[in-house]
């Protein structure tokens, strides 16, 4: 081999080497790119799916939203975030409805868990500009606007934010995942299928009969008969119970299902919420939740026993809580992590 020919394989060694490095160079380059765009394409397709939430923006003036200088400056306030979840109750579509399920949710990042305290919907509360009524009758007046001042201006609180679903909604929702575990007595089938039929009529559609007891897959249209029984057991007490099983396993449902999974789950459920919420903070909410891990679940309802009594006034049945030991153990269960005595 001539000086020519090892010097042109020489050089034919070295493009060889340089292109392979090349090579690495680009495609490590183009890897890290692909890995930091990853987040950023995940964060624009969430940012776009929560176009499909219905936003209402409401005044959140303290005079507007019933708060009260003294709620102001919790030193706990920025662990503790207050959202009022309203379930809507109507007969038809068209209609408004009332809050027939009143929660406050609350993302305990300082206990590191959510908490929901049902309100008892026939309680007897001061509504702005209309006096004493049921507090379910102040989404009729004002929507919910008047329901957050309501919560607010009797319980002492300073929630600014509300989710709101209706029943319809509720029923699709779980649907979407696939159903929820529940366990039903004996004694709340026949009000059960009663409540099913009812909601059978409405939407002109058929469905299944529960004709046994125990634990079972419950599709959306008989969790939400389920959620609708008033008049078994402990009366509308015992409603709000069934109601918060409903939420805590339709939760249990979503956070143990594959992330695969999550992206359609989030475009069909998007579209049943209405919300004050913004974007920034729905999506500043989740990432709190997902970097303090919660998983843990809390629930009780207020009044609790011995905290009320009930009354009839101008022919109507009431709810009148005992406001100053309902304030208290209701600020306990949220801001300190006490269950009430009986709950």
């Amino acid at each position: 081999m001539n000086l020519s020919e090892k010097t042109c394989l020489c050089s034919e060694n070295v493009n060889k080497k340089r292109s392979f490095r090349n090579f690495i160079k680009t495609f490590s380059v183009s890897f890290l790119i692909i890995i930091l765009l990853i987040p950023m394409f995940y964060t624009l397709y969430l940012y776009n799916q929560l176009n499909k939430i219905t936003v209402k923006p409401i005044c959140k003036s303290d005079k507007a939203l019933g708060i009260e200088p003294s709620t102001q400056n919790n030193p706990i306030q920025n662990s503790i975030i207050n959202i009022a979840l309203l379930g809507t109750d109507r007969r038809k579509k068209s209609e408004l409805g009332r809050s027939d399920t009143i929660i406050i949710a609350t993302l305990d990042f300082k206990h590191k868990d959510l908490k929901l305290s049902s309100i008892m919907r026939d309680s007897y509360v001061k509504i702005d500009n209309h006096g004493f009524n049921k507090l379910t009758h102040a989404y009729v007046y004002g929507g919910p606007e008047l329901t957050l001042n309501t919560i607010n201006a009797n319980f002492n609180l300073d929630i600014r934010d509300y989710i709101s679903v209706d029943f319809f909604n509720l029923k699709e929702l779980i649907d979407i995942v696939g159903g929820v575990n529940i366990d039903i007595k004996e004694s709340e089938i026949c009000s059960l299928n009663k409540n099913m039929a009812e909601l059978a009529r409405i939407e002109k559609v058929s469905y299944n009969r529960i004709e046994n007891s125990g634990i079972q897959r419950l599709d959306g249209n008989q969790a939400l008969a389920y959620a609708r029984i008033r008049n078994v057991g402990n009366g509308d007490y015992e409603r709000t119970l069934r109601q918060r099983k409903i939420l805590t396993e339709l939760f249990t449902e979503m956070t143990c299902r594959n992330p695969s999974e999550y992206a359609y789950i989030v475009s069909q459920i998007f579209p049943m919420i209405e919300t004050s919420m913004t974007k920034r903070d729905i999506i500043k909410y989740g990432s709190q939740v997902l970097r303090s891990n919660i998983k843990c679940f809390k629930q009780t309802r207020f009044p609790v026993n011995n905290n009320f009594i009930e009354k009839r006034i101008h022919g109507v049945e009431y709810i009148v809580p005992d406001m100053d030991k309902t304030i208290i153990q209701l600020h306990q269960f949220i801001f300190e992590d006490i269950y009430p005595e009986e709950h």
